[in-house]
């Protein structure tokens, strides 16, 4: 019976592990493979929302530079700026023992206190705008709103943005991060001035504040903590949002290795930074832009993974939830397929003891698969085994009944023999009698003869009983 329980035991217990471990791998591999195709389209989705901001923000940007260089070049085509000449004071041979020459252009001559009251008026209107500036071709003069004093011998016919403004005659331009003489940093919007006879006049310059395109940049939320750094062609940081101090900075300072070679083009990476964080850093190039700018954008990995962690707390409770069920439906399915297999299993048993008494329960019988014919091919065997069984004893009983036969022939024969001894006795002591018991042997021996011809006949039954017994050992061998 133990061994009964631990076959029972043993068939359910290979069952359950079989469709756990099939239903919980292929469970795994779903939820795994989901989990990261989630991760991964999470990823793009979360990147594609970002790339649009980016285009949104790129958009904005280029209006803003845009609206500045068109205020420039409409400056520019001002006919009282064509007018420019050595009205506009000049700082080339004024010196202070201070090092700088104060600016007072609403004391000087009344042209030039009509252009700074203009440029005053622009710029009030425009507070986007930092500072105004002209300078002047004729004698190196500049004027500036608002007002900010002079170095010693200032030129503005030397500076890099006037000589930017020469090199582009025809069209407003920007230059790259410029410090000016009062120590600001900011990128100039620039315009070549002319009169209608194209005789060069001078340059007018509408500093564009890069503190203002900070506050831009800090203003569109990327994310949940992400932040976008503005940098120029020459890798020169125009915009921090997280750190305004490396504004005018390279983009070395940001101590990311991978950027150096690679902010002014497509990339993306992930990497930790100082403070401990793991970013996804995408440089993005507007292709579209009018700006020679890239915008590198820094988003914290975790902002996108946690929409997938959480599809795959979901994912794997599901599969905890569908484990729990199949275990269930196994443990269930594996008992109603190893109840009849050791029911049958008991029966053999019984069957090998010599016991066929008991019948196969009819329910099994009854089953419409491999378990059933296995039911139903015991039974068989069982009651062909009887048939067999009951033929045996049958021949056994016959053969008893010709072993008594051949006994009660032995003691006939064994007595007939006595008596012809006797008989010969008789004649070897007296000739008178000889023929008379010559007679009395034949007679004896033809019986002895006939008793002869029965043993002989109950041999030859005996013998036929004997191989129909082999064949019948035969049969059940081969059941």
């Amino acid at each position: 019976m133990k061994e009964n329980t631990n076959l029972k035991l043993n068939i359910k217990n290979k069952l359950i592990v079989c469709f756990v471990s099939l239903t919980v791998i292929s469970l795994l591999l779903m939820g795994t493979i989901v989990y990261w195709k989630v991760v991964i389209q999470t990823k793009n989705d979360y990147m594609n929302s970002v790339n649009k901001q980016l285009t949104e923000v790129n958009t904005g940007v280029d209006n803003y530079i845009s609206l500045i260089q068109e205020d420039t070049r409409m400056l520019a085509k001002s006919e009282l700026l064509k007018q420019a000449d050595s009205r506009i004071t000049s700082y080339v041979d004024k010196k202070d023992p201070s090092g700088s020459v104060q600016m007072t252009p609403l004391t000087n001559n009344p042209y030039e206190a009509e252009v700074y009251n203009t440029f005053k008026n622009f710029k009030d209107a425009h507070p986007e705008i930092q500072s105004v500036s002209l300078g002047v071709e004729t004698n190196g003069g500049y004027v500036q709103y608002p007002a900010s004093a002079r170095k010693n011998g200032y030129d503005a016919r030397t500076r890099d943005w006037y000589k930017l403004a020469l090199a582009n005659p025809d069209k407003a331009v920007l230059s790259d991060v410029y410090f000016s003489s009062d120590g600001s940093k900011s990128i100039v919007s620039l315009s070549l001035i002319k009169d209608a006879a194209g005789t060069v006049k001078g340059a007018v310059t509408m500093n564009i504040d890069l503190d203002k395109l900070t506050k831009i940049i800090k203003g569109i939320k990327v994310g949940e903590n992400g932040y976008i750094v503005l940098v120029d062609k020459h890798g020169t940081i125009l915009a921090d949002a997280k750190n305004p101090k490396l504004v005018s900075k390279n983009v070395k300072e940001l101590n990311i290795s991978k950027l150096n070679d690679s902010y002014n083009k497509d990339t993306s990476f992930e990497m930790k930074l100082q403070d401990g964080k793991k970013y996804s850093i995408n440089v993005e190039k507007q292709s579209k832009s009018n700006l020679d700018w890239n915008y590198i954008c820094f988003i914290e990995t975790s902002e996108f993974m946690n929409s997938a962690k959480i599809i795959g707390r979901i994912s794997f409770s599901i599969i905890l939830i569908f484990t729990l069920l199949s275990i269930a439906i196994t443990i269930a399915l594996s008992r109603k397929i190893a109840s009849p297999i050791s029911s049958i299993t008991e029966h053999l048993k019984l069957m090998g003891k010599g016991d066929f008494s008991n019948e196969i329960n009819s329910k099994y019988l009854h089953i419409n698969d491999e378990v059933g014919d296995i039911a139903q091919s015991t039974s068989k065997m069982q009651a062909a085994l009887k048939e067999m069984f009951i033929k045996i004893k049958t021949h056994s009983q016959s053969i008893d009944e010709k072993a008594e036969d051949l006994y009660s022939s032995a003691q006939f024969v064994e007595s007939s023999s006595g008596e012809v001894a006797n008989a010969v006795q008789e004649v070897a002591a007296g000739t008178e009698k000889q023929a008379h018991e010559l007679v009395e042997v034949t007679n004896i021996l033809t019986e002895f003869g006939n008793s002869i011809q029965e043993i002989t006949k109950t041999l030859v039954e005996i013998q036929k009983n004997q191989k129909q017994l082999i064949m019948l050992q035969m049969k059940v061998i081969t059941i």
